[in-house]
């Protein structure tokens, strides 16, 4: 909803069918698609040695105000809108938690057993986020990409909305 994206398969942008949305409002792909990117994944990780392949990382602080990320885990697919990329305060719409955009503060991944990666997303990593004094951490990331978003595109309306 924050990048005007919802009901739409974040591939292919196919109108997604009603009934899936109803099943899983946090859906992001079209069954073509799906299928698609399990084959795509699955293919992936059984050519690429974990240990030879460094997974994509993106520092959130080298993000411009207004980025979206669209964010896919093993469970669900969100949408962070980026409000302030210096602090991690952000929109942020998907999962169980957030089925309406809710402000946010991105805070970093974490791994299982590792050490805490501040103001950095990676694959493989959860997305760890607050809300209030609310600590959410998303299942395991398998891909992001990023929405370019300038100034203009945004009335002011929306940021002052948010304050």
């Amino acid at each position: 909803m924050i990048s005007g994206a919802y009901g739409k398969c974040l591939t292919c942008s196919k109108r997604l069918e009603d009934a899936a949305l109803k099943i899983d409002p946090a859906i992001g792909f079209c069954a073509s698609c799906w299928a698609d990117e399990q084959r795509q994944t699955g293919q992936f990780v059984a050519q690429q040695p974990r240990s030879v392949t460094k997974p994509p990382e993106l520092m959130i602080n080298s993000l411009a105000r207004f980025d979206t990320i669209v964010l896919k885990t093993r469970n669900s697919v969100y949408r962070i809108l980026m409000l302030d990329p210096n602090t991690g305060r952000c929109l942020v719409e998907g999962g169980e938690y957030c089925a309406a955009p809710v402000e946010a503060i991105v805070s970093g991944s974490v791994g299982q057993g590792g050490p805490f990666s501040s103001d950095k997303i990676s694959t493989g990593l959860r997305l760890e986020f607050w809300i209030d004094t609310k600590q959410l951490i998303t299942s395991p990331i398998k891909l992001f990409h990023i929405q370019r978003h300038s100034d203009a595109e945004f009335p002011m309306v929306t940021t002052e909305a948010v304050h």
